[in-house]
């Protein structure tokens, strides 16, 4: 029997966050301090990552790439309308290499499934 075709990249990236968000709400349960923080700021910024990539390679293959975006120009120092509010220390995900890795270990699986995905010679091309 032949191996099955690979998914493609898109799908295989749904895969790992879907995983991992399984993971990541075992682990919740596991550890009741950080379950909030998972559920409101993690998971939300996961599964949008996941659709906008997948929006992204399905323009790509319908042969519509995004343009290329112009930076920003930097705020002016003094203009205090410009600058964006601090969000409170709660609201806002950890800092640093590894850092889902050292809260719950469920984040080194997906963390090494997320690498094999990027290091795939189809990803590559795509980006």
């Amino acid at each position: 029997m032949p191996p099955a075709p690979a998914l493609p990249p898109a799908a295989r990236l749904r895969a790992i966050v879907a995983a991992l968000c399984v993971g990541l709400g075992e682990g919740a349960v596991r550890h009741p301090a950080v379950a909030g923080l998972l559920r409101h700021l993690l998971w939300p910024r996961l599964l949008r990552l996941v659709n906008r990539f997948a929006a992204l390679v399905a323009r790509i293959e319908a042969g519509r790439p995004p343009r290329p975006r112009r930076p920003a120009p930097p705020p002016d120092p003094g203009d205090a309308a410009a600058q964006k509010p601090a969000r409170p220390p709660y609201q806002r995900l950890p800092q640093g290499h590894g850092w889902l890795a050292r809260l719950l270990p469920e984040g080194r699986v997906a963390g090494s499934r997320l690498g094999y995905l990027l290091a795939a010679p189809d990803m590559a091309a795509l980006i």
